[in-house]
């Protein structure tokens, strides 16, 4: 094989390659700076995105989405309100924001389906005490979905497992101590038999004797626990013949049931929204005002009289008064109808 070797100027080849060297660097200068902006730039804007989108989130069903977002709160809350922190009183509630549980560090942030953060302060934890139980409510507030659910818990004083069981009352033995006496007459005689076994404390005197016998006794308390009855209701047709019972009825089944449509009773009114008001038989509703029209009386001599006033009588004071009475009438409300079946006879 031939090889081709050429010589060159080396003078001109240096001079040549160090401009293009340096032409090569600015461009490189150029464009290092250029990424290097647009970097800073999409650094910004994804540090701005981040707390409110998650692309890695976006597109699950909202659904899904919600109801695994609200089990991961639901397990932060029953972990985070133990006994000390749930309400005592009957009624009582204790609320965490989702704000304060991502503070607590109890839970990350939530991202609903369309990669946004859920709301810090209308999301929430709220238990509820009652009689026998305590009721969580796992409020979420996203973009795509606003709901809740509520979770009930029975009122347990310990769990074992992620099981809770109620407190069985343990039987503590109590011991006690008795000192039995034997009682003996003022004589030196011989011992008695032994007298039964007591618990009340007996004095001798200097001039006795006495011998005792002393034994101990536990006695174990025990404890009763009381439920209410069950009160079970129950029917019979024992007092109609032929009868026999369907449901709470009593129904006779040897006949043929006759049916037949009720007739509906006269339709009454009332004036219960008027005070005051009563009802008339035209089916009004009239309330009576009355007042008093009072008129100088004539003077006779030495007395007075009403005569140029029809219908006004004297009043003590000299004074000629008529009662006038006047009526406010409104429309009476119509009753629900009733309904009979006076026209079949049985």
């Amino acid at each position: 094989m031939k090889k081709t070797i050429k010589r060159v100027n080396k003078k001109t080849v240096n001079n040549t390659n160090r401009n293009s060297l340096i032409l090569l660097s600015m461009v490189i200068v150029i464009l290092f700076i250029s990424l290097l902006t647009m970097n800073l730039n999409h650094a910004k804007a994804s540090s701005s995105e981040t707390a409110t989108t998650c692309d890695s989130c976006k597109g699950y069903n909202k659904d899904t989405v919600f109801n695994q977002n609200v089990t991961f709160i639901k397990d932060a809350a029953v972990d985070y309100f133990t006994n000390e922190r749930l309400p005592q009183e009957v009624n009582a509630k204790k609320k965490i924001t989702l704000g304060e549980m991502i503070q607590k560090k109890l839970i990350h942030n939530i991202v609903d389906s369309n990669g946004k953060s859920c709301s810090l302060t209308a999301s929430y934890v709220e238990v509820t005490k009652y009689e026998s139980e305590y009721v969580y409510k796992i409020y979420l507030s996203c973009s795509d979905v606003t709901d809740y659910i509520e979770v009930h818990k029975g009122c347990y004083d310990y769990c074992k497992d992620q099981k809770c069981e109620p407190v069985k009352p343990v039987e503590e033995p109590k011991e006690y101590e008795y000192e039995y006496k034997k009682t003996n007459s003022c004589k030196m005689t011989s011992w008695s038999d032994w007298s039964n076994w007591s618990k009340e404390k007996q004095e001798i005197g200097n001039s006795n004797y006495k011998k005792e016998e002393v034994k101990t006794e536990i006695e174990i308390e025990n404890i009763k626990e009381e439920k209410e009855t069950e009160i079970k209701v129950s029917y019979n047709c024992d007092q109609y013949k032929g009868y026999e019972l369907v449901g709470t009825m009593c129904v006779k089944t040897n006949s043929d049931l006759l049916e037949e449509d009720a007739e509906k009773n006269p339709d009454t009114f009332n004036c219960k929204k008027y005070e005051g008001y009563t009802l008339t038989k035209d089916n009004k509703c009239v309330k009576e005002n009355k007042t008093k029209d009072e008129k100088e009386a004539d003077e006779n001599d030495p007395t007075y009289n009403c005569n140029k006033y029809e219908g006004y009588t004297l009043t003590k004071d000299n004074k000629c008064v008529k009662d006038i009475t006047t009526t406010d009438e409104k429309e009476a409300d119509e009753n629900d109808p009733t309904y009979n079946c006076n026209k079949y006879e049985g």
